[in-house]
């Protein structure tokens, strides 16, 4: 049996680029180890539409949609909803009941 893989995104960082835009550092929890990986919002999307396609199946959770108008990175409230969604979309892929979703 698989080793349990706790997933969570516990904070979340602005890059220190001339465009600014947010990362979120996404915990993965094993049981000797932890790794944490900076992803953008669009590293998000990529994933989505890559199993979306593997699979030929609609997402246990869509992630959240995309706001063209406003930026995460001068809106907190905005980081923490998305920060919030993007955990729950990726807890929901680790949990899902159709393996082909692991």
């Amino acid at each position: 049996m698989a080793p349990t893989l706790e997933i969570s995104i516990p904070t979340t960082q602005t890059s220190n680029t001339t465009k600014p835009y947010t990362l979120y550092n996404i915990s993965l929890r094993l049981p000797l180890r932890t790794y944490v990986l900076p992803k953008r919002y669009s590293d998000f999307l990529t994933l989505h539409s890559t199993l979306t396609s593997q699979t030929g199946l609609a997402p246990p959770v869509s992630p959240p949609v995309k706001s063209w108008f406003t930026r995460t990175v001068n809106n907190a409230q905005l980081t923490e909803q998305r920060r919030a969604a993007l955990e729950a979309y990726l807890g929901a892929i680790n949990t899902a009941e159709d393996w082909r979703w692991r």
